[in-house]
């Protein structure tokens, strides 16, 4: 489930977080060095590395498994630190507790009835004869739509 729109290093950045997205050489993987130790895998297979951030990695014993462990773990430290943040922002505004609630729109729709929902604005239901009178003039143009398409169509055919 994705809550806000981005990849997790601009998030990270975002909610300026302690804990930042690191590097995995991606391309490297693959079935026959899943224990691989050795020197580091080379830049080609890092994805939007720079050269000051590569040469920043240690050169020799650079060890899958560890490599593959400590990415993981800053990840899960990073997305633990943004929802942190964002359970307190949530508390901090709007006195609510995001455990509550188990999607957004959930949580959206109880940020506005609590802060922004004012009960003598109350949006009025049209019954009766008026009803019908606006379900039939929709309904006349929704046909007169698809009438004009049709004839247009028509017309180019």
């Amino acid at each position: 489930m994705q809550l806000i729109k981005s990849n997790l290093s601009n998030i990270l950045k975002t909610f300026d977080c302690k804990v930042q997205k690191g590097v995995f050489p991606y391309n490297f993987m693959n079935s026959d060095n899943l224990f691989y130790i050795g020197n580091k895998p080379e830049k080609k297979y890092y994805e939007n590395i720079s050269l000051k951030n590569y040469n920043e990695i240690p050169n020799n014993n650079w060890n899958v498994k560890d490599e593959t462990l400590r990415y993981l773990k800053s990840d899960i430290e990073g997305l633990l630190e943004i929802l942190l943040k964002f359970s307190k922002n949530i508390f901090e505004n709007y006195s609510l507790n995001i455990s509550n609630y188990p999607t957004l729109p959930s949580l959206s729709l109880s940020i506005y009835t609590s802060s922004f929902y004012n009960e003598s604005n109350k949006i009025k239901m049209i019954k009766g004869q008026v009803e019908k009178i606006l379900e039939n003039l929709i309904l006349v143009e929704m046909l007169t739509f698809i009438l004009m398409k049709l004839k247009m169509h028509i017309f180019m055919i």
